[in-house]
Protein backbone atom coordinates (compact mmCIF):
# COMPACT_ATOMS: atom_id res chain seq x y z
CA UNK A 1 0.00 0.00 0.00
CA UNK A 2 1.34 3.47 -0.80
CA UNK A 3 2.72 5.52 2.05
CA UNK A 4 1.46 8.96 0.98
CA UNK A 5 -1.28 10.83 -0.82
CA UNK A 6 1.00 11.06 -3.86
CA UNK A 7 1.19 7.26 -3.97
CA UNK A 8 -2.58 7.12 -3.52
CA UNK A 9 -3.00 9.48 -6.47
CA UNK A 10 -0.68 7.29 -8.53
CA UNK A 11 -2.94 4.28 -7.85
CA UNK A 12 -5.92 6.22 -9.26
CA UNK A 13 -3.91 7.07 -12.39
CA UNK A 14 -2.91 3.41 -12.84
CA UNK A 15 -6.54 2.33 -12.35
CA UNK A 16 -7.76 4.90 -14.88
CA UNK A 17 -5.27 3.70 -17.48
CA UNK A 18 -6.17 0.08 -16.88
CA UNK A 19 -9.89 0.89 -17.01
CA UNK A 20 -9.37 2.43 -20.43
CA UNK A 21 -7.00 -0.22 -21.85
CA UNK A 22 -8.01 -3.64 -20.46
CA UNK A 23 -11.66 -3.66 -21.65
CA UNK A 24 -10.37 -3.25 -25.21
CA UNK A 25 -8.69 -6.64 -24.98
CA UNK A 26 -10.95 -8.51 -22.53
CA UNK A 27 -14.45 -7.07 -22.78
CA UNK A 28 -16.13 -10.05 -21.11
CA UNK A 29 -14.26 -9.66 -17.82
CA UNK A 30 -15.89 -6.99 -15.67
CA UNK A 31 -13.23 -5.87 -13.20
CA UNK A 32 -13.96 -2.98 -10.84
CA UNK A 33 -10.76 -1.09 -11.66
CA UNK A 34 -11.36 1.76 -9.22
CA UNK A 35 -12.12 -0.31 -6.14
CA UNK A 36 -8.50 -0.94 -4.99
CA UNK A 37 -7.57 2.77 -5.22
CA UNK A 38 -10.75 3.65 -3.33
CA UNK A 39 -9.87 1.13 -0.64
CA UNK A 40 -6.35 2.55 -0.45
CA UNK A 41 -7.81 6.06 -0.20
CA UNK A 42 -9.81 4.98 2.86
CA UNK A 43 -6.50 4.97 4.76
CA UNK A 44 -5.47 8.49 3.67
CA UNK A 45 -8.63 10.60 3.50
CA UNK A 46 -11.61 11.44 5.67
CA UNK A 47 -15.02 9.84 5.22
CA UNK A 48 -16.50 12.82 3.32
CA UNK A 49 -13.56 12.82 0.89
CA UNK A 50 -13.79 9.04 0.45
CA UNK A 51 -17.53 9.38 -0.18
CA UNK A 52 -16.94 12.04 -2.84
CA UNK A 53 -14.24 9.93 -4.48
CA UNK A 54 -16.54 6.91 -4.49
CA UNK A 55 -19.34 8.91 -6.06
CA UNK A 56 -17.00 10.48 -8.61
CA UNK A 57 -15.45 7.22 -9.77
CA UNK A 58 -18.79 5.48 -9.81
CA UNK A 59 -20.12 8.26 -12.04
CA UNK A 60 -17.07 7.96 -14.30
CA UNK A 61 -17.87 4.26 -14.72
CA UNK A 62 -21.52 5.16 -15.30
CA UNK A 63 -20.41 7.45 -18.11
CA UNK A 64 -18.23 4.78 -19.71
CA UNK A 65 -20.74 1.92 -19.47
CA UNK A 66 -24.02 1.88 -21.32
CA UNK A 67 -26.06 0.02 -18.71
CA UNK A 68 -27.52 0.43 -16.13
CA UNK A 69 -28.89 3.94 -15.80
CA UNK A 70 -26.59 6.88 -15.14
CA UNK A 71 -25.99 7.31 -11.42
CA UNK A 72 -26.55 3.65 -10.58
CA UNK A 73 -22.87 2.79 -10.09
CA UNK A 74 -22.11 6.16 -8.51
CA UNK A 75 -24.80 5.71 -5.89
CA UNK A 76 -23.88 2.07 -5.24
CA UNK A 77 -20.19 2.99 -4.82
CA UNK A 78 -21.21 5.77 -2.43
CA UNK A 79 -23.45 3.51 -0.33
CA UNK A 80 -20.76 0.84 -0.22
CA UNK A 81 -18.17 3.40 0.86
CA UNK A 82 -20.42 4.58 3.67
CA UNK A 83 -20.87 0.97 4.84
CA UNK A 84 -17.24 -0.13 4.49
CA UNK A 85 -15.22 2.95 5.50
CA UNK A 86 -15.14 2.15 9.21
CA UNK A 87 -14.07 -1.44 8.50
CA UNK A 88 -10.61 -0.11 7.59
CA UNK A 89 -9.92 0.05 11.31
CA UNK A 90 -9.94 -3.77 11.46
CA UNK A 91 -7.15 -4.17 8.88
CA UNK A 92 -3.56 -2.98 9.13
CA UNK A 93 -2.59 -0.26 6.68
CA UNK A 94 0.71 -1.89 5.74
CA UNK A 95 -0.39 -5.51 5.60
CA UNK A 96 0.13 -7.31 2.30
CA UNK A 97 -3.40 -8.73 2.38
CA UNK A 98 -5.33 -5.58 3.31
CA UNK A 99 -6.00 -4.23 -0.18
CA UNK A 100 -7.17 -7.58 -1.66
CA UNK A 101 -9.39 -8.38 1.33
CA UNK A 102 -10.95 -4.91 1.45
CA UNK A 103 -11.37 -4.99 -2.34
CA UNK A 104 -13.22 -8.29 -2.07
CA UNK A 105 -15.47 -6.87 0.65
CA UNK A 106 -16.13 -3.69 -1.34
CA UNK A 107 -17.03 -5.65 -4.49
CA UNK A 108 -19.16 -8.12 -2.56
CA UNK A 109 -21.12 -5.42 -0.72
CA UNK A 110 -21.38 -3.24 -3.83
CA UNK A 111 -22.88 -6.14 -5.80
CA UNK A 112 -25.45 -6.73 -3.08
CA UNK A 113 -26.28 -3.00 -2.97
CA UNK A 114 -26.69 -2.99 -6.75
CA UNK A 115 -28.94 -6.05 -6.59
CA UNK A 116 -31.11 -4.47 -3.91
CA UNK A 117 -31.30 -1.18 -5.84
CA UNK A 118 -32.11 -2.95 -9.10
CA UNK A 119 -34.85 -4.91 -7.37
CA UNK A 120 -36.30 -1.84 -5.63
CA UNK A 121 -36.32 0.23 -8.83
CA UNK A 122 -37.41 -2.70 -11.00
CA UNK A 123 -34.60 -2.33 -13.50
CA UNK A 124 -34.99 -4.45 -16.64
CA UNK A 125 -32.73 -7.39 -17.48
CA UNK A 126 -31.91 -8.17 -13.89
CA UNK A 127 -32.92 -11.36 -12.14
CA UNK A 128 -31.79 -13.00 -8.96
CA UNK A 129 -30.66 -16.52 -9.80
CA UNK A 130 -28.20 -19.03 -8.38
CA UNK A 131 -25.98 -18.47 -11.42
CA UNK A 132 -25.99 -14.70 -10.78
CA UNK A 133 -25.19 -15.24 -7.09
CA UNK A 134 -22.25 -17.55 -7.78
CA UNK A 135 -20.79 -15.53 -10.63
CA UNK A 136 -21.45 -11.94 -9.55
CA UNK A 137 -21.51 -12.15 -5.77
CA UNK A 138 -18.83 -14.79 -5.14
CA UNK A 139 -16.52 -15.13 -8.17
CA UNK A 140 -16.33 -11.56 -9.53
CA UNK A 141 -15.21 -10.11 -6.17
CA UNK A 142 -12.47 -12.77 -6.17
CA UNK A 143 -11.33 -11.49 -9.57
CA UNK A 144 -11.34 -7.95 -8.21
CA UNK A 145 -9.27 -9.11 -5.22
CA UNK A 146 -6.84 -10.92 -7.55
CA UNK A 147 -6.54 -7.72 -9.59
CA UNK A 148 -5.84 -5.74 -6.41
CA UNK A 149 -3.26 -8.29 -5.31
CA UNK A 150 -1.44 -8.47 -8.64
CA UNK A 151 -1.49 -4.76 -9.56
CA UNK A 152 -1.32 -2.97 -6.21
CA UNK A 153 -0.18 -5.24 -3.35
CA UNK A 154 2.33 -7.58 -4.97
CA UNK A 155 4.44 -4.97 -6.84
CA UNK A 156 4.62 -2.82 -3.71
CA UNK A 157 5.57 -5.84 -1.58
CA UNK A 158 8.27 -6.96 -4.06
CA UNK A 159 9.67 -3.43 -4.25
CA UNK A 160 9.82 -3.13 -0.44
CA UNK A 161 11.53 -6.51 -0.12
CA UNK A 162 14.05 -5.59 -2.83
CA UNK A 163 14.73 -2.23 -1.17
CA UNK A 164 15.21 -3.85 2.27
CA UNK A 165 17.57 -6.47 0.83
CA UNK A 166 19.51 -3.84 -1.09
CA UNK A 167 19.94 -1.66 2.01
CA UNK A 168 20.88 -4.66 4.14
CA UNK A 169 23.51 -5.69 1.59
CA UNK A 170 24.82 -2.12 1.31
CA UNK A 171 25.03 -1.70 5.12
CA UNK A 172 26.78 -5.04 5.53
CA UNK A 173 29.50 -4.17 2.99
CA UNK A 174 29.91 -0.56 4.12
CA UNK A 175 31.88 -1.62 7.22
Amino acid sequence: MPKSRLGCTATFIVAMLLALIIPSFMATIKINFFVPPLVIAFYFVSLPTAAWLSLLFGLILDGVQLLPRFGFLGSSYLITCLILYQWRLYFFKDAFSTVPIMTYLFSFICTLVQALSAHLFDLPSFSLTIHWFVSDVLIMPLLDAAYALSVFSLPHFVYRQYYKTKNRYKNRHAH
